[in-house]
């Protein structure tokens, strides 16, 4: 019986890499949308709207490059193993390499490894704080109004939601914008400040209809304790 060779071992670390890539190329894509979707809302400002069925379509899309991304992943992991099982002489035929990388991979696709976390997930982050705006926006419309404007302060008329609008999971940690009275919570939108920030976007608050278009600054971040007893 023909015993497969550690230089099979070399072709499977170049797929490794073809299927990082693909990784990086979902990741990629991901932050393209997400450009888009900025693109949309400054659009926004111009009364020219994203048709809600147009942003169920890029939701859609990007659920499936997370998927992609995940079986990208999980493919990488079970080609290792099976660089492992090769290099210890743990197979004794092509069939039985084969065997093990499909048995790995089945192993941790039905263990939902590498999943999107989509809490701390950078590039799923970004994206879906941009389409989560864009979606609220396409239902709600231009929700909130000014009251009051002057050189220190806007003032928004608003009632505080305990979703997060980036996440869209529970504030946790309350903060507010000092400028515009809008709450987050702590750790996404110092996130999302990050992530529009190595995308090169400006950041602004991505509560649908706020009409403060300032930069979001870490400094105009602050505390907001009250925020449990008020919502």
């Amino acid at each position: 019986m023909e015993r497969p060779t550690t230089a099979g071992g070399g072709e499977l670390r170049s797929i490794v890499t073809q299927v990082g890539d693909t990784r990086t190329k979902c990741n990629d894509t991901l932050n393209l949308l997400s450009t888009v979707a900025g693109y949309y809302d400054n659009l926004n400002d111009c009364d020219v709207g994203l048709g809600e069925e147009h942003v169920d379509s890029l939701k859609s899309i990007a659920k499936k490059l997370m998927a992609v991304r995940q079986s990208s992943d999980n493919r990488s992991a079970a080609f290792q193993y099976a660089i492992e099982q090769l290099e210890g002489a743990q197979v004794n035929s092509p069939d039985d390499l084969t065997r093990a990388f499909r048995n790995k991979f089945d192993e941790l696709q039905k263990e939902g490894k590498n999943a999107v976390d989509e809490r701390t997930d950078g590039p799923y982050r970004t994206f879906m704080a941009a389409i989560n705006k864009l979606a609220q926006e396409a239902e709600e419309g231009e929700s909130s109004s000014t009251t009051g404007d002057d050189d220190d302060n806007l003032v928004v008329k608003m009632t505080h939601s305990r979703k997060d609008p980036i996440s869209q999971a529970n504030i946790r940690d309350p903060v507010k914008n000092r400028i515009c009275a809008h709450a987050y919570d702590r750790d996404s939108i110092h996130e999302f400040i990050k992530q529009q920030k190595q995308l090169n976007r400006l950041a602004r608050c991505p509560h649908a209809g706020c009409p403060n278009k300032e930069p979001l600054r870490m400094e105009d971040i602050v505390p907001f304790p009250e925020f449990f007893s008020i919502v």
